[in-house]
C-alpha cells in the first residue's frame, strides 16, 4: 500500500556543529502511527534529543477523516504539542482522527440562492461534535421560514445552538404561511420610522422569497438590509419605492395624507398627529405588535447605575444638574434631546415627564439623528440621552453600550417580556379605517399579528407582544 504519510527529512548539521563543550549529539527514532484508522502505514524518522519535531507531513486520508493531531498513545488522549515538546527518547507518536459527516438539508420548496440542485441541497463536510451553521437566505415566495426540523414529519426541531454532529443527517425546512397573492407588484405602500427600517425590509423579503444581504448607511453608519440583486442603495428604499423610511413624524404624515398604504413606529400618534389626522378626515388604527424599551443611555465612564423616573424628570426639568446629586460624581449634567415629534421624543413625553415639560437645552445638545446620539455619548462621559433599545441592539449593533437601570431595573429580555422595565414600549402598525379590507395592506397589517410574523419580529431583536 502506498505510504500516506510523507515524512519531512530531518537536517544533520555537520560536525562542526557541537556546543562550546563538544558534546556529541544524540539521536532518536520517532515512529509515526497512522494509527489503524484507515491504515496500517507506520514511518520512522531520525530526531536529535532535546530538539522539535517537524509536523509537516503530507497526508491524504478518505474525504471522511480529518487529521485532529498526534498523540502519544493510541487512544488519542495526550497530543504532543510541535512547539514545545521536544524529543527525549525513542517514541512512537499516534495519529488522532475525528470523522467528517455530510448533512443534507431538504427546503420543502425553499432553497438558498446558491443552490444548484433545487430545494434539496448538501453543505459538504462536517466534523464530529461541530454545531452546524444556520444556512443563510433560505426563501420561499409567500412563506417564512419556521425552523429546521431532524425528521422528515417535523416533530423534532433542530436547535443550532445545542445539537451536535454525530454523524450523516437530513434536516428539513419548516415554513410558515406568508400571504398569498403578495408579488412585487401589488405589495403595499409601506413607510416608518428609523428604528424599523430592518424590520419593513426583512418583511418584504421574507414574504416575497428575496435573498437579502447586511450594509451600513453611508452617513450614519446604521446596520440595514439590502435585498441582493436590487440595486438598493442602503440609504434608500426599493421595490420601486414601496417600502421608505420617513421616519416616526414623516411616516405618520404620508399616512395621513394617504400616499402609504401602513406604517410602523414606536409610538402612537402625538397629539399634534391626532389633530392633522382628525382635520383631515382620518382615523387611525394603531395596533401594538411587539414589545422593545425606552432607555437612557450613557457614557462608560459614568458610575451611575440607576436612576428614578423621579430623577430622570428633574434631569430633563433641570432641577437636578449635577451628577453627585444623583450618587455620581461632581460634574454638570449634560443633557441631549431629540428635535420635537420625532419618536424617540415623544416617547420622553409619554413615559417619563407625567405631562411635564421638558426644560429647553442649548442648540448644540440637540441632536437630530438617533444615530448622533451614540456620537455625544462617546465622546463626552456627563452626558445622558434617550434611544429605542432596539434600535440601539439592532441598528447600531451596540447591545453591550451602557445604559441606567431605572427604579434598579435594568432592561433585558426577561424584564420587557413581563413588563418589569418600567420603560416597556410596543412596536405599532397604524393604518387608516378606512384602509379597503381586501388591499394587501390590510393583509400585511394582519399578518404582523400572526405568529408567522412573531419569526420575523424575533429576527429583528424584538420581543413578542404574547
Amino acid at each position: 500500500m502506498k505510504n500516506v504519510l510523507t515524512p519531512v527529512v530531518l537536517a544533520l548539521f555537520a560536525a562542526t556543529l557541537f556546543t562550546s563543550c563538544q558534546k556529541e549529539l544524540v539521536y532518536y527514532t520517532v515512529t509515526f502511527d497512522a494509527n489503524n484508522y484507515y491504515s496500517n502505514e507506520k514511518v520512522t524518522v531520525i530526531a536529535v534529543e532535546g530538539e522539535l519535531l517537524s509536523n509537516d507531513f503530507y497526508m491524504n486520508p478518505p474525504q471522511n477523516l480529518r487529521l485532529r493531531g498526534w498523540y502519544r498513545e493510541p487512544e488519542a488522549i495526550n497530543e504532543w504539542n510541535f512547539g514545545t515538546d521536544v524529543v527525549t527518547g525513542d517514541m512512537t507518536l499516534y495519529a488522532g482522527w475525528s470523522r467528517l459527516f455530510t448533512f443534507t438539508f431538504h427546503g420543502n420548496g425553499g432553497a438558498p440562492p446558491y443552490s444548484e440542485s433545487g430545494d434539496t441541497w448538501t453543505e459538504g463536510y462536517q466534523q464530529e461534535g461541530d454545531r452546524l451553521r444556520i444556512p443563510a437566505n433560505v426563501t420561499k415566495p409567500g412563506y417564512v421560514l419556521e425552523g429546521w426540523y431532524k425528521d422528515a414529519a417535523l416533530t423534532d426541531p433542530w436547535n443550532f445552538d445545542t445539537d451536535f454532529i454525530t454523524g450523516d443527517t437530513d434536516i428539513y425546512a419548516k415554513w410558515a404561511e406568508g400571504i398569498a397573492g403578495l408579488t412585487r407588484e401589488n405589495y403595499p405602500r409601506v413607510d416608518g420610522a428609523t428604528s424599523t427600517r430592518i424590520l419593513n425590509v426583512m418583511v418584504a423579503c421574507k414574504l416575497l422569497g428575496l435573498p437579502y444581504g447586511w450594509d451600513r448607511v453611508s452617513n450614519t453608519d446604521e446596520l440595514c438590509i439590502v435585498p441582493e440583486g436590487e440595486g438598493m442603495n442602503p440609504d434608500g428604499s426599493f421595490i420601486d419605492g414601496r417600502i421608505q423610511t420617513s421616519q416616526t413624524h414623516g411616516a405618520i404624515m404620508n399616512l395621513i395624507n394617504r400616499n402609504v398604504d401602513i406604517i410602523l413606529r414606536s409610538t402612537t400618534a402625538s397629539p399634534d398627529e391626532k389633530a392633522a389626522a382628525d382635520a383631515a378626515g382620518v382615523t387611525l388604527v394603531q395596533t401594538p405588535i411587539a414589545l422593545d424599551a425606552f432607555v437612557f443611555v450613557k457614557n462608560a465612564a459614568n458610575p451611575v447605575r440607576s436612576l428614578t423616573l423621579e430623577q430622570i424628570r428633574k434631569i430633563f426639568t433641570q432641577q437636578i444638574t449635577d451628577w453627585l446629586q444623583v450618587g455620581g460624581n461632581r460634574a454638570p449634567i449634560s443633557v441631549y434631546t431629540r428635535p420635537r415629534n420625532s419618536g424617540s421624543e415623544e416617547a420622553l413625553r409619554e413615559l417619563v415627564m407625567d405631562g411635564q415639560e421638558p426644560a429647553e437645552f442649548p442648540e448644540e445638545q440637540h441632536v437630530w439623528s438617533m444615530a448622533g446620539v451614540f456620537l455625544e455619548m462617546d465622546r463626552n462621559p456627563y452626558g445622558i440621552s434617550y434611544i429605542f433599545k432596539n434600535y440601539k441592539d439592532m441598528v447600531m449593533m451596540r447591545p453591550n453600550e451602557p445604559v441606567f437601570a431605572i427604579n434598579g431595573i435594568a432592561p433585558d429580555a426577561t424584564t420587557i417580556k413581563d413588563r418589569t422595565y418600567p420603560l416597556t414600549t410596543e412596536l405599532y402598525a397604524i393604518i387608516r379605517s378606512d384602509l379597503d379590507r381586501t388591499s394587501m395592506g390590510y393583509k400585511l397589517y394582519e399578518w404582523l399579528q400572526t405568529q408567522s410574523a412573531e419569526i420575523v419580529l424575533q429576527e429583528c431583536g424584538f420581543t413578542s407582544v404574547r
